[in-house]
């Protein structure tokens, strides 16, 4: 074992009480698993070429594996540590050099090259530095974080680094007030397949090295937070429910995200999807690190599918500027998980490209996927906010309704217009703050998709895989003790193809018209009435469930909309510690007939109330609200009170 494991090791066992299972209980095979995927890391995970932009994304994790096998005098990894020190590092190659320089003290490589590589990071004062870096939520988590501890490793050298100290400062402020933020509303990048992890590295970094034994408690609740929402959603090793950054229903097992549902929260000894593309490699920062979620959290992971239950959540606009601005829900069941989102996203810009609006997750050796969207851009994943397509769901019925209005032309070309007038504000803005921008070719200005078709069309993305049929418009589907009714509201006009081993069924209108589908899930062995549903005027839908369930949804056409801030703020002409809205701003858009976002739903006449603050999550085993996370499972609690200036965890 290396020497910064060790003291890592000795420090975590003394400040880490929360964890109440034995030393020698091993209930998910924690260390069958990181023998064999240190093992995939260091020996056969081969990364890209030293000469791409964030080369060290995928070296420094090789790097920390040949590490903890063969020792710090590995010459393959110190090969590369050579070849990459000079570079000037940014987002994910700060946090990998963070832990290795924190993790592996001693090592020749870092006593020998550790002023230099500071440097590297000090002497960066563009958005991309370590203190007040922009960009997407990830970003800014890998960032800052890292920025905490590379200031705490300048303080050894004040003469070279008089700022440090000003720096530490600085984040331990905005790590304060982040993680203070996500326990009052959750975060703005929420259940994300593909970034959750790259959310949380920074996190687990501060958690094993921060020295101030209150940043250590502020990461481990912002760690046990993370943890929280990966369990209620982890569906057999696959993401499960709507999502604010994913693939759809494309990544199956092998985004970063899955594999740490594997290790924290599995007994199987291999990956839901062995080891497919990259993506597990970023599971070293676990391997090597101290955390764990608590029994608890591990415990309700496990057992949540028995009985299940139906869970509602809430998240807040991308950069915090409203509360409960996204509206969840999440139904699970012992074979299967469906999950929605409501919000008054625009969709018109690419901020809301990989957001996932609604997915099933139906167990399996590797779990199947199926989504769904309207047709309004060439996008068939499931993925993309589409502004014309409104979903709601109540537990186990899905409905997706899509309106395409015969204006779109003349809405597009306005869109357009603000659009291009943001991002010419963005562009000034950015150059402004950080002056060194306007030298390069940064292309983190609003971006307007170029795959409109203008099509008034909605589909269904299913594996194709199950047993199916069709009759009048009434598809039925088997998958794994699994039966869906899907319910086409225009069936003459449905067509039925395959794409990538999928199965896709689109249905269209004219504009104006309403078109869709209405998907039931069920147990097989469920005895259920004959469903039905009536398109009546107004644009509204009536169904009756197998359960003999009233569901009457309007339509949304009337309204307003914000676009995720995302990176492309104006405003401020200098730097920020705080990268919220206010102080950045965006246009003010259209508003009116065609704007709508937002489905009207009732339930045997009482209408669903979607204006409501919810909780961050409330359901079986789970409530997080006001500042306070309480996760339940047998007997196991774990309980968290973030309402004042540091966290309280109260078992």
């Amino acid at each position: 074992m290396q020497v910064g494991t060790f003291l890592i090791l000795i420090i975590g066992c003394l400040l880490y009480s929360c964890a109440k299972a034995s030393p020698i209980e091993d209930p998910v095979n924690w260390d069958k698993k990181k023998s064999m995927l240190l093992h995939q890391i260091a020996d056969q995970y081969n990364p890209p070429s030293l000469k791409i932009g964030d080369a060290e994304k995928y070296y420094w994790p090789k790097v920390i594996a040949r590490f903890e096998l063969y020792g710090t005098n590995d010459s393959i990894a110190n090969s590369w540590l050579e070849a990459l020190k000079e570079r000037s590092p940014f987002h994910f190659t700060l946090v990998g050099m963070a832990r290795i320089m924190s993790l592996y003290p001693n090592a020749k490589f870092i006593k020998e090259n550790k002023i230099l590589l500071l440097k590297r990071v000090f002497e960066r004062d563009d958005s991309y530095n370590a203190w007040t870096a922009e960009g997407t939520e990830n970003h800014i988590n890998m960032s800052r974080t890292s920025g905490y501890l590379f200031a705490q490793h300048a303080m050894e050298f004040p003469d070279e680094f008089p700022e440090a100290k000003e720096k530490l400062a600085m984040m331990k402020e905005w790590l304060q007030s982040w993680s203070k933020q996500i326990y009052q509303t959750g975060t703005g990048e929420w259940n994300s397949s593909i970034y959750e992890v790259y959310n949380m590295v920074g996190w687990l970094n501060l958690f094993d090295f921060a020295r101030d034994p209150q940043v250590k408690a502020i990461a481990r609740a912002v760690l046990e937070a993370y943890s929280v929402e990966m369990a209620l959603h982890n569906s057999w090793g696959i993401t499960g429910g709507s999502e604010m950054r994913g693939t759809g229903v494309n990544l199956d097992g092998s985004s970063a995200t899955s594999y740490y549902y594997w290790l924290w929260f599995s007994e199987d000894i291999h990956p839901v999807n062995d080891y497919h593309g990259s993506g597990y490699i970023q599971a070293i920062h676990a391997l090597t690190s101290l955390y764990r979620p608590h029994p608890a959290i591990m415990d309700f992971s496990r057992q949540k599918y028995t009985p299940g239950g139906s869970y509602c959540g809430s998240k807040p606009s991308y950069n915090f500027e409203t509360a409960s601005f996204v509206k969840q829900t999440l139904f699970i069941d012992s074979l299967y998980t469906l999950g929605n989102c409501l919000n008054n996203y625009g969709g018109f810009t690419g901020a809301s490209y990989q957001m996932v609006p609604w997915k099933l997750v139906i167990k399996d050796s590797l779990p199947q996927i199926i989504s769904g969207n309207g047709t309004f851009y060439n996008e068939r994943s499931g993925k993309t906010r589409n502004p014309f397509t409104q979903t709601v769901q109540y537990n186990n019925v899905l409905i997706q309704l899509t309106r395409v209005p015969s204006n779109v032309k003349r809405m597009m070309e306005n869109i357009d217009s603000v659009g291009e007038w943001w991002s010419s504000q963005s562009k000034k803005d950015l150059s402004l703050r950080f002056p060194e921008e306007i030298h390069k070719i940064k292309k983190n200005y609003v971006n307007l998709p170029d795959n409109r078709n203008f099509k008034n069309g909605s589909y269904l993305n299913l594996p194709i895989t199950a047993d199916w049929s069709c009759t009048e418009g009434m598809y039925h589907f088997k998958y794994n003790g699994v039966q869906i009714q899907v319910l086409s509201l225009n069936p003459k006009r449905d067509t039925v193809y395959y794409s990538r081993n999928r199965m896709i069924i689109e249905t269209s209108e004219e504009y104006d018209s309403i078109c869709g589908f209405i998907l039931e899930v069920n147990n097989a062995s469920d005895t259920l009435s004959q469903s039905s549903f009536l398109k009546t005027k107004d644009d509204q839908v009536e169904y009756i469930t197998g359960k003999d369930e009233v569901i009457r949804v309007q339509y949304g056409s009337s309204g307003s909309y914000i676009e995720p801030m995302v990176d492309w703020g104006y405003g401020p002409v200098v730097p920020q510690l705080y990268s919220t809205s206010p102080p950045f701003s965006q246009p003010v858009w259209e508003k009116g007939e065609g704007y709508g976002r937002i489905a009207r739903m009732w339930v045997d006449g009482i209408e669903e109330n979607h204006a409501a603050c919810n909780p961050v999550y409330s359901g079986p085993g789970i409530h997080w609200e006001n500042g306070r996370i309480k996760i339940w499972s047998n007997e196991e609690v774990c309980e968290i009170k973030y309402d004042g200036d540091l966290p309280v965890f109260l078992n």
